[in-house]
């Protein structure tokens, strides 16, 4: 993630970029490379907190809004899998609502179906069901009655949906941490169990060699005697 810090406030210059670090290498290093960090909220990567978000949110709302900063991008790890985390650059402000509504639809997330036979006839309803909504596709009305108005109501849910794109994005870059986390400790804890079993063939050789000598060496005294 550093490194993608990096790549981009060289691509349009460390003068014209303020960074918001979340995560204290994050904060550290963009510290050493001299650019223009704004806070320090290593606590919050630990331990996500919705209504420090919500303020980081507001403020970055305020920054656009007055014309201080021309664009805010969100660059976290997106969990995909349990065994793949995807460095993600998301743009936050401004908002796009068609993006937004697409994003996040590739998850693979284990099933918790008991059988292959459900699985596959929750998938063949699942096709079935999809051939009959293209079936019954009809022209969208756009003839929407908004109360009180059109720009009361998205005053009031555009800044939560900016709310919601941070702390998403945070829980996020903290579930593919979590799920790193645990790949590399099944990684080792496979080694340690390699190791020992070699470990344990190799004693059991030598002792086995070690009996084989003992046993000669008698043999060898009877003979003689």
């Amino acid at each position: 993630m550093t490194h993608a810090v990096d790549e981009y406030a060289k691509t349009i210059g460390r003068d014209n970029v303020e960074i918001y670090p979340i995560g204290r290498k994050v904060f550290e290093k963009s510290r050493k490379l001299g650019l223009q960090v704004q806070g320090e909220y290593s606590a919050l990567a630990d331990h996500p907190n919705v209504q420090q978000c919500i303020e980081i949110a507001m403020e970055l709302g305020r920054k656009f809004a007055t014309g201080q900063v021309d664009k805010v991008e969100l660059i976290y790890h997106h969990f995909k899998s349990a065994g793949s985390q995807v460095l993600t650059r998301k743009t936050f402000l401004p908002i796009d609502i068609e993006s937004e509504l697409n994003a996040d639809k590739e998850r693979d997330l284990e099933s918790v179906i008991a059988t292959k036979e459900s699985q596959e006839y929750l998938k063949k309803r699942g096709e079935r069901e999809h051939e009959q909504k293209q079936e019954e596709v009809k022209p969208l009305n756009d003839n929407f009655i908004v109360e009180p108005d059109m720009n009361t109501v998205l005053s009031q849910l555009m800044p939560k949906l900016a709310h919601l794109m941070l702390y998403t994005a945070l829980l996020d870059s903290n579930a593919s941490e979590h799920a790193a986390r645990m790949v590399a400790m099944q990684t080792a804890t496979d080694n340690a169990d390699e190791l020992l079993r070699e470990l344990n063939l190799q004693y059991n050789k030598s002792r086995q060699q070690a009996i084989t000598s003992e046993l000669l060496d008698i043999v060898g005294g009877s003979v003689n005697n």
